[in-house]
């Protein structure tokens, strides 16, 4: 069988923990290194998607998970202004611009 895609999830769950936790135990800070190591990657695939040099596109598309409780209205609105923002990214024409699933 021949490999002709690659999937990668990256769960980011938890990133916006970091203001909400003054100091936490040693386990949520590793936890937390983790979370920005994921972070540091979604950074680089932006600045991929930036470039129009021809190189590889790390990712084509972003899923934003939502909290519809009150209690995360700041957390939502953050994230949908994130994903609002990366929508605005173009890519060069060397890209399969394909949007189904």
């Amino acid at each position: 069988m021949k490999e002709v895609g690659k999937m990668s999830l990256i769960d980011l769950a938890g990133s916006e923990r970091g203001k909400d936790t003054a100091s936490g135990d040693r386990l949520q800070r590793m936890e937390d290194s983790e979370i920005n190591k994921s972070l540091l990657a979604l950074k680089e695939c932006i600045r991929a998607l930036g470039r129009s040099d021809g190189n590889h596109i790390p990712f084509l598309c972003m899923i934003a998970m939502i909290s519809p409780t009150h209690s995360n209205v700041e957390n939502t609105m953050n994230t949908l202004r994130y994903a609002d923002r990366m929508k605005e990214l173009r890519v060069g024409d060397n890209l399969n611009k394909d949007n189904q699933i």
